[in-house]
């Protein structure tokens, strides 16, 4: 029995001495980390285990939530016994309840144990990095490759009990283009359930993309409407602001253009289906539980045009009068869909990289991004081209989809394919 495992044992009768209902949540990740700094010319080293708890208190229809990095019997007793009489003074709200769960699962997918890598293994990473012969006026601008095993302990005091562990493996790599004439840099994450070895292909594919852009033209074209394509890693970062939108607490809190009603409505100009898989085979993002532990369920957020679910933990299913649907948030985002192989057919401009991401309202979602993009030529990639200003709002971005590509690319934990979307406006 572990240390973190000693103490749940411990705290499953703290229930009854405070004369509570709750569930509390503990959380440890140990990891070991390498990076690379050009600035100073060094590598980094960094290895830490963290603890963290959340211990959630309901009583009367109030709850107040607790949380520590002490992770003991004897320092949680001290802080229920100090912080108790808050609840007196908070207001009543009838969704505050115990969802009634009383499983007791293990689930281990871990395929290392990360005592047992050794540092030599990371720094073979990094020999493989710095050994790998760039073409002239490139520079590593960083690097970093990181390992972690992660441990989710969940208990009610119905005497239910969870536990998750799990591995991860992300490795970056980012070079800089430095000349007279131009100055850029490109970058490519990658994520494992495994310690997977970095390949000369990965390091290559950089290269050849930061050389693509070496060379950058000035469009012909004016500002006017173009069907655009969105680089798959660019899809991803507008997919999760959509799915932002599709969280039952932004809508509660009007932080979202959905509204209740919006369910089953379409949402798409395409019969494509995305989907929320907790359970995807090879994942490092797999969350079998939700916020209060009760087992994940694989979900079509979006299905063939309409929204058909948005994300509901239990409390909100209540203030909606809805079915939860037990995925407060989403994992392993997958879009289902049908591939055209003519992709660049109706497209004139491939967007590779966004500005500003962060300039979307949250409310309206409008936003206005600079943006960098290739002009597509007789249905090939042609010159790279800086500077344009893409202009619109995200409910109607895909309203206007048109074409999906078929290479799916890992942004975290959403598994997003390049999207072509019709009549958007560019201003040069």
């Amino acid at each position: 029995m572990t240390k973190i495992e000693n103490e749940i044992s411990k705290i499953s009768g703290i229930w009854k001495e405070f004369n509570i209902e709750g569930y509390l949540n503990a959380h440890k990740i140990a990891m070991k980390d390498i990076s690379f700094s050009p600035l100073w010319n060094e590598i980094s080293i960094h290895e830490n285990t963290e603890i963290s708890c959340s211990l959630n208190i309901l009583k009367d229809w109030k709850k107040l939530n607790i949380k520590t990095e002490d992770f003991t019997y004897k320092n949680l007793s001290k802080l229920i016994e100090k912080n108790l009489f808050l609840l007196e003074i908070w207001d009543k709200d009838d969704d505050n309840i115990l969802f009634h769960t009383k499983e007791n699962i293990t689930f281990d997918s871990r395929k290392f144990i990360l005592n047992k890598i050794k540092w030599s293994f990371l720094m073979k990473q990094w020999e493989k990095v710095k050994n790998f012969k760039l073409k002239d006026s490139l520079s590593i601008e960083w690097f970093s490759y990181s390992i972690s095993e992660q441990e989710s302990y969940f208990m009610n005091s119905l005497w239910a009990l969870k536990i998750q562990k799990a591995n991860s493996c992300n490795y970056s790599y980012a070079i800089l283009y430095k000349s007279a004439d131009f100055q850029d840099f490109w970058y490519a994450s990658k994520y494992s359930d495994f310690n997977e070895s970095i390949s000369d292909d990965f390091l290559k594919d950089v290269q050849d993309k930061l050389l693509a852009k070496s060379n950058p033209k000035k469009s012909s074209l004016e500002s006017w409407k173009y069907n655009i394509t969105i680089r798959n890693d660019m899809v991803g970062e507008f997919l999760d602001m959509m799915m932002q939108a599709c969280k039952a607490e932004s809508i509660r809190q009007n932080q979202s253009f959905f509204s209740k009603s919006d369910i089953w409505k379409t949402v798409t100009s395409k019969k494509i289906t995305i989907r929320s898989n907790p359970k995807k085979d090879d994942s490092t993002f797999n969350s079998l539980f939700d916020s209060e532990w009760i087992s994940s369920e694989n979900i079509s957020i979006i299905e063939n045009w309409i929204l058909k679910n948005i994300f509901l933990d239990s409390k909100n299913a209540r203030k909606f009068k809805l079915e939860p649907s037990w995925n407060p948030t989403y994992s392993n985002l997958e879009i289902i869909w049908e591939q055209n192989p003519d992709y660049l057919k109706s497209s004139s401009f491939l967007l590779t990289s966004f500005l500003w991401m962060n300039t979307t309202d949250m409310t309206t979602w409008k936003f206005a991004m600079e943006a960098e993009w290739f002009e597509i030529i007789d249905w090939k990639i042609g010159d790279f081209v800086k500077n344009i200003w893409f202009t619109w709002n995200l409910k109607d971005l895909f309203l206007n989809l048109d074409v999906i590509w078929n290479d799916v690319y890992t942004y975290a934990n959403i598994f997003s394919p390049s999207i072509t979307f019709k009549d958007q406006m560019l201003i040069f």
